[in-house]
This record gives C-alpha cells, sequence and structure tokens, in this order.
C-alpha cells in the first residue's frame, strides 16, 4: 500500500508538471488529452482509496484513524 500511494505522489507530481506546461494558447486535443489523464487518475485514486477503506474495517491494516472516521472519508 506504502508502494501505490507513493506512486501517486509521482503521478500527481508530473501531471501538475504538465499542467504548469498549458497556455490559454494550448492545443484543444491535448487539454482533452490531459483531463483525461486527470480522471484517470482520480478514478485510480478512488480505487485504491476503497481499498484502504475496506482493509481498515477488516482490521487486516492498520491506523490511527478510527475504522468509522475512514469509512467515512470521501473518495471518489
Amino acid at each position: 500500500m506504502i508502494d501505490e500511494a507513493r506512486q501517486f505522489i509521482s503521478l500527481i507530481e508530473r501531471m501538475e508538471e504538465k499542467l504548469t506546461r498549458f497556455t490559454i494558447n494550448s492545443d484543444v486535443r491535448q487539454v482533452q488529452s490531459f483531463n483525461t489523464e486527470v480522471y484517470q487518475a482520480a478514478a485510480a485514486i478512488g480505487s485504491y482509496k476503497r481499498k484502504e477503506v475496506d482493509l481498515t474495517l477488516r482490521c487486516e491494516i492498520l491506523t490511527n484513524n478510527f475504522p468509522l472516521l475512514v469509512d467515512h472519508i470521501p473518495y471518489i
């Protein structure tokens, strides 16, 4: 799980870098492609979050948060 989380950090950093290169004159297709990439990343993070909540509620991983709190933290 920790390695997966670190991969998301790297992914978000790469997307932030890519975002800084867009301007008002950027090609619409490139922006649409980037939006698709961001959506897919958000969906992957949502899946990770669901897995984390599930494992926490089944006491298969430890967390500093109470299980009911973790269950109520929103995810995609």
